[in-house]
């Protein structure tokens, strides 16, 4: 019914439905139905079909209107349509291409005219913009197809000075086994030293950076790195030939800074003992022997001991190394240990027994820690290079982060204590903390809206600008700060996330009965013989996690 209707307009721009003028109407059952069968014989179905004229004519021409025999457009020719879509960034162009309805497909000028009047100036890719041709060539009536034709670059930031220690800082840990499994002792390897003169530290300026330019042609402006200067330090100086590397002014021991490198004095000594009475250094010590009972040993800088630590106070403000082993003797409950050791840095020996030993950083041995009180700010590592031996037993061990040791306990239901992760509640209140001032800085929003709202209702006439300025002044300090402390919470949380992941009790053989573990204040005790076993918390409740399945 519809070919009878159905007729193009003199320019075949567009499909009229006509009711004849001696056409006695339509049906009431007349619908859309056979229009396109209609419009393919007429070859127009690839024209858009226009649904509200389609509607009106079949409404006007039931009702046998004077609009039907008048005629209304049913199709038309839609030429291709190309739309620009760019990023909110403007880092990438897009055009967005949809097919023609029976009218003119896509062309290079009208692209052009497009690009142009987007502003896309930078970034363009020619090689895209004939695969768009190719695609929309292809395209069915009414089909979309988008294609990136520009991309932009992003600024590269500059780089912070970069700080280069020019030393071999890597300590030498060369006490090996024979064939039989026993120790060395004596082959402790070299100590680290420098001279006058030997290069310490370079320093690498900070850069500028690479702008970054947008598919508009905007620059994006690098940031630029932190140039920090290198350091001259105690023992240390730049040097006159070359201002960015630090050499040594005298000899001695090196510590290095986050930019800077420290050299020690050195006061070295065959041994401590009654011949060379109690020492105090500003500096650092070597001591290629012992050190003897009741000697007390207190230096700022590094102890290092060829020998035993027998039944002395040390007190260092750096490392302390012993070749061999620290040894107390056994006290009556209650009473202190006879010997101590505290240091500001790491503490290494092959063994210690029956003593306090305090570290601000590791405390790593190689045979044992027997009935020892332990406190280390970070890790506590009990395992020589075989794992075969490393064993903890006896005493209290309060350690920063984690530990780990090759058996746990000892036969004889010997109790031991594990405090690991020590500073547990600190990270806990921190997370609180944080949380209250993020909260804080939400309730300072509302504040803001407060007072706009009270800025809006003052007659615009009496407005001034410095009251204008300081609000968005105050506004801007307050999105600000929100947006601080979230970021200083959600880093706060991954980190204690992190180390409550890291810092467990590992136990690479055997766990012995009586050992008590505690995290924060959940603390468990086994009662009986573990495998290896790795025990960790997650803020709830301690875990083991074994090779076996029995549990604590």
């Amino acid at each position: 019914m519809w070919t009878e209707y159905l007729s193009w307009t003199s320019d075949k721009s567009q499909v009229v439905a006509k009711l004849p003028d001696d056409s006695m109407g339509v049906p009431a059952s007349f619908s859309q139905q056979g229009l396109d069968d209609a419009l393919s014989g007429i070859n127009a179905n690839t024209l858009y079909v226009d649904e509200t004229g389609v509607q009106s004519f079949i409404n006007f021409a039931k009702e046998d209107k004077k609009e039907a025999r008048a005629g209304i457009t049913v199709a038309r020719r839609i030429d291709a349509a190309l739309e620009v879509s760019i990023t909110q960034d403007a880092q990438v162009a897009s055009l967005v291409c949809t097919g023609a309805f029976g009218g003119e497909p896509l062309n290079p000028q009208k692209m052009i005219e497009v690009i142009q009047s987007a502003g896309i100036k930078k970034g363009i890719n020619k090689i895209a913009l004939k695969k768009l041709l190719l695609k929309s060539a292809q395209l069915k009536p009414g089909e979309v197809v988008t294609q990136p034709i520009a991309q932009g670059r992003l600024p590269i930031n500059g780089k912070d000075a970069k700080f280069t220690s020019l030393l071999n800082t890597a300590k030498t840990e060369k006490a090996a086994n024979d064939a039989l499994g026993k120790i060395d002792m004596h082959d402790r390897g070299a100590t680290l030293t420098v001279e006058v003169g030997q290069p310490l530290m370079k320093r690498e300026p900070a850069t500028p950076g690479r702008p970054g330019i947008t598919v508009l042609g905007e620059i994006i402006q690098p940031k630029p790195g932190k140039n920090t200067e290198l350091k001259a330090s105690k023992g240390s100086q730049l040097s006159k030939s070359h201002p960015d590397i630090l050499v040594a002014s005298q000899a001695g021991l090196p510590l290095v800074r986050e930019s800077s490198v420290e050299v020690d004095d050195v006061m070295k000594l065959a041994a401590i003992g009654v011949e060379s009475g109690h020492v105090e250094f500003n500096g650092s010590v070597i001591v290629s022997g012992n050190i003897e009972s009741d000697m007390r040993v207190k230096v700022t800088g590094n102890l290092i001991v060829g020998g035993f630590v027998e039944s002395a106070i040390i007190d260092a403000g750096g490392d302390v190394t012993i070749g061999k082993g620290i040894i107390g003797h056994n006290v009556s409950e209650g009473e202190a240990k006879s010997c101590s050791i505290t240091s500001g840095g790491s503490i290494h020996a092959h063994y210690v027994q029956f003593s306090d030993v305090t570290a601000k950083q590791d405390i790593r041995l190689q045979i044992h820690c027997l009935n020892s009180d332990i406190v280390t700010g970070n890790d506590l590592v009990v395992v020589d290079r075989t794992e075969r031996q490393g064993t903890v037993g006896g005493g209290a061990l309060d350690i920063g982060n984690k530990l780990v040791c090759v058996n746990l306990g000892v036969e004889g239901n010997t109790p031991t204590l594990v405090k690991a992760f020590n500073n547990y509640h600190q990270q806990k209140e921190r997370t609180e903390s944080l949380k209250e001032e993020y909260k804080r800085a939400q309730e300072k929003t509302m504040e803001v809206i407060r007072k706009e709202m009270a800025f809006k209702k003052i007659p615009k006439a009496e407005r001034t600008e410095d009251e204008s300025k300081a609000l968005e002044q105050f506004k801007l300090e307050v999105d600000n700060n929100l947006v601080a402390t979230k970021n200083a919470l959600e880093l706060h949380v991954l980190e204690f996330e992190d180390k409550l992941e890291n810092n467990t009790v590992e136990v690479k053989s055997k766990v012995y009965p009586y050992v008590t573990i505690q995290f924060g204040d959940e603390r468990v005790t086994t009662s009986k013989e573990h495998g290896a076993s790795i025990f960790s918390f997650d803020q709830y409740q301690i875990k083991r996690r074994s090779l076996f399945s029995d549990e604590i």
